[in-house]
C-alpha cells in the first residue's frame, strides 16, 4: 500500500502569504500523522539563539 496524503495552505487575503500549512499522512508502517505549521511575524528580523558550547557536537 503506497502513503495517502493531503496539504491544505491557508493565506493572507493581502499579503498572499502563506499562515497555515497542515500536513494529513496515512502510511501502513506508521498509520496517521498529522503536521500543522502556523506561520508569522512575517516582517521582523529572525532571531536565532546559539546554544552553550557544551551543548554542540
Amino acid at each position: 500500500m503506497r502513503p495517502a496524503g493531503a496539504a491544505r495552505v491557508l493565506v493572507e487575503k493581502d499579503a498572499l502569504r502563506p499562515v497555515t500549512l497542515t500536513l494529513k499522512l496515512t502510511a501502513a508502517d506508521v498509520g496517521d500523522l498529522t503536521v500543522a505549521l502556523t506561520l508569522s511575524k512575517w516582517d521582523e528580523a529572525p532571531r536565532i539563539e546559539v546554544p552553550p558550547a557544551d551543548q554542540i557536537e
